[in-house]
């Protein structure tokens, strides 16, 4: 069994006086060790599905589920500002998963320290209040947080969208090493084709309205993979084929 399962999973969101339907019969399945990246128009439904996925909500009709059922996920979300609590540092807002994981608060600074020598924090000021942190370090600390904890699953919805250069290949790397040694199974919403090819190893485009899946790219470049991959011209096809079916 796949380790995400998502059989023909709809969502339909009320209003006071109408009913929107986003999603309609979504069906794929996605196992333990893979990088599976979602594509779409805006406002397609990507980051209702990880939602979904996460149990922040449940699909209007349709089965969504993890296997075991009790695995944990990390969440890195789109609005990595308002995930923040404000009254925390960032160190502790990294480090509150780990609090609920029963870890000490000297277990709890020893894996970010550990963490931290081989993820760059990129200068994260980890003293300081989120109010006081630029967009770039508040994302990356939101990534460390959904790293650090003890999860078979990442949910990723734009990760890369306030990171320079250095915060991005950091977090290619992170992603590959959470894929590799950890047999993680990440799950990214991405609007930038590079990126999506760069990570993946399937893809899923969404489109329609309501949408459903309605294309499936496998992506099978050699690993590890980098910035000058983009060259060559296998990914330099693919992204081609991408550019002719995912809505602009």
């Amino acid at each position: 069994m796949p380790m995400l399962t998502v059989d023909c999973v709809s969502k339909v969101f009320h209003g006071k006086n109408s009913a929107v339907e986003v999603l309609r019969c979504v069906t794929f399945g996605a196992e333990a060790g893979e990088v599976v990246v979602l594509l779409g128009p805006n406002g397609c439904g990507k980051t209702t599905l990880l939602n979904l996925a996460a149990g922040i909500d449940t699909p209007t009709s349709g089965l969504i589920g993890i296997r075991p059922p009790t695995a944990r996920y990390g969440y890195v979300f789109q609005n990595y500002t308002g995930s923040l609590l404000p009254w925390l540092t960032l160190e502790e807002n990294i480090l509150l998963p780990l609090k609920f994981e029963g870890l000490t608060s000297e277990q709890r600074r020893r894996r970010l320290a550990a963490f931290a020598e081989t993820y760059s924090l990129g200068g994260v000021p980890l003293s300081r209040y989120p109010s006081q942190a630029s967009g770039g370090q508040k994302q990356r600390a939101c990534i460390a947080r959904a790293v650090l904890t003890a999860s078979p699953l990442l949910l990723l919805d734009e990760p890369f969208s306030a990171l320079d250069h250095e915060g991005r290949e950091t977090t290619f790397a992170l992603i590959e090493e959470s894929r590799s040694r950890d047999n993680r199974l990440s799950v990214v919403v991405l609007h930038d084709l590079d990126d999506a090819i760069r990570i993946a190893d399937r893809i899923l485009v969404l489109d329609g309205k309501p949408a459903s899946i309605a294309h499936e790219f496998s992506v099978d470049l050699p690993r590890p993979r980098s910035g000058d991959d983009r060259v060559t011209t296998e990914f330099t096809s693919l992204r081609h084929a991408l550019m002719r079916v995912v809505p602009c």
